[in-house]
């Protein structure tokens, strides 16, 4: 009988040890904050694109007709843009034309309509 009461005794105060223990633990916090990636932005992503994909025929000549024109031609004509440089090689309206650049990879036709999607930042 002593026994069973030590027993009874002991078990009560682990519970009630390992009660008051775990109501001052806090659950660790854990953030689900994701990381936004960087607005995409003409100058920064596009232009590259467009001089290195696009040019000598969609590029204007001098560096000051440059910038503004590809911007507002890019911008004015993006839904066909992004049309043509979708198409397989083999289809009609590919871009760019006849292999004279490398296709645009699928990343860079995301930027393309990621741009458009946030607005046409500069």
């Amino acid at each position: 009988m002593r026994l069973s009461i030590r027993l009874s005794l002991i078990l009560l105060f682990l519970s009630t040890g390992a009660i008051t223990l775990l109501s001052n633990c806090s659950p660790k916090v854990v953030s689900t904050k994701v990381q936004e990636l960087p607005a995409v932005s003409y100058s920064a992503s596009l232009h590259t694109i467009i001089v290195g994909k696009c040019s000598p025929c969609h590029v204007p000549e001098t560096a000051e007709q440059d910038f503004q024109k590809s911007y507002t031609f890019s911008q004015s004509h993006i839904d066909e843009i992004i049309r043509r440089v979708s198409l397989k090689p083999s289809e009609d309206d590919y871009m760019p034309f006849e292999g004279k650049n490398p296709a645009l990879s699928t990343e860079e036709i995301s930027l393309f309509k990621k741009w458009k999607e946030e607005g046409f930042g500069k």
